[in-house]
């Protein structure tokens, strides 16, 4: 669907027009929005217990990826005689490959892979209280899960934290562009530069989460630590963006708050992500494809915000715009900080269907190791 949704928006144009982009947008967005639920099911069931951050984010490293590699290959295709339908029919290639590549690799579980041998099986089930029943599946308690404070702290959190990550990413190549002043070509170059920053950022702080600081803090802590940084990170980054250009005009000076804002953002696996992972437990599936509507609506209230805050693009403009981001942000994670916390939910312990819960307990694991050893 995406690949064929891609495909869909140079040919629609030039035979439907506006309307068919707008379809093949919607349909885009669709597929977008499920990739944070795969990634939860792919880590849970693939992950060993003592490498959990490390496959996490991993798993997670193609955002940062594809934008990494999209925007300077759609600065290029915009300045050249080829035009902006190359950059889709490029993506759309490059989707069809890697898409088949997927199906003909990946297995549901480590049990079905033949790739998988039993030292390895052994290694990724290991700590894990029980394994799954792929036959019977656990009716979510969509109710108590509704009525729970918990779920809406989640979901508010969420919200201004991808308000954040939506902006840079829609938002912010027409800032450089328009506010700024910078070339196309030199925006697309500017704007891979947050997304390699924040891959090399996951690159190292999922080995050290799993090696170091998971030694060292209850999960819980390392929820709101992670959670923390990001937002504030976030916050301070915003804060840059909004007052640096009135000090100087240079990209050089801008840059470091332009790139960090995707740094932080993908410390968000760890943190809030994470923390519906503790709370929901095998229901987490269920609640991260809630956030996907928060995923969806974001960027439809984006442009039209931008549009009404920003009418002349100047830089006052957009200095509230970026300030109220930040207030936002500063405010939903201090709250989170506060009244966050990491326990499974009752409903996430409720038994039916004759499964049992799959509760990690990594203390034992660690001390079941030693005695192995």
């Amino acid at each position: 669907m995406s690949a064929l949704s891609t495909l869909g928006i140079p040919i629609g144009d030039k035979i439907f027009g506006f309307w068919s982009i707008y379809l093949m947008r919607i349909i885009q967005g669709t597929c977008f929005a499920a990739q944070y639920v795969v990634v939860s099911i792919v880590s849970r069931k693939w992950a060993p217990v003592t490498s959990t951050a490390t496959f996490l984010i991993l798993t997670s490293i193609h955002f940062q990826f594809g934008q990494l590699f999209t925007m300077p290959t759609a600065g290029y295709f915009c300045e050249s005689n080829f035009g902006w339908e190359g950059v889709y029919y490029t993506m759309f290639t490059l989707t069809l490959i890697f898409t088949m590549i997927f199906f003909f690799i990946f297995r549901d579980c480590p049990s079905e892979h033949p790739w998988i041998s039993e030292i390895e099986l052994k290694e990724i089930e290991f700590g894990k209280t029980e394994k799954e029943n792929n036959n019977k599946k656990q009716k979510a308690p969509y109710y108590k899960m509704l009525t729970d404070w918990t779920t809406w702290l989640l979901f508010v959190t969420f919200f201004c934290s991808e308000i954040a990550f939506q902006f840079l990413l829609e938002m912010g190549p027409y800032y450089l562009n328009k506010v700024l002043r910078i070339s196309v070509t030199e925006t697309g170059l500017v704007s891979a530069l947050p997304p390699l920053v924040g891959m090399f950022s996951k690159l190292l702080i999922g080995p050290l989460d799993d090696k170091l600081i998971s030694k060292i803090l209850c999960e819980q802590s390392k929820v709101k630590l992670f959670s923390g940084v990001a937002q504030y990170g976030i916050c301070i980054s915003l804060l840059g963006l909004a007052f640096i250009p009135y000090l100087t005009s240079s990209i050089l000076f801008i840059l470091p708050f332009y790139s960090t804002i995707n740094m932080f953002t993908g410390l968000d696996f760890l943190g809030i992500f994470r923390y519906a992972q503790f709370i929901a437990l095998k229901h987490s599936e269920v609640l991260i494809s809630w956030t996907n509507i928060v995923i969806s609506i974001v960027p439809l209230i984006l442009p039209g915000i931008v549009a009404a805050a920003a009418p002349d693009d100047t830089i006052k403009q957009w200095t509230y715009i970026f300030s109220t981001i930040s207030i936002l942000v500063f405010t939903a994670i201090t709250v989170f900080i506060l009244f966050a916390k990491s326990n499974p939910r009752k409903w996430a312990l409720e038994i039916n269907n004759n499964n049992t819960i799959n509760i990690i307990k990594e203390k034992e694991i660690d001390k079941q190791k030693e005695e192995d050893n």
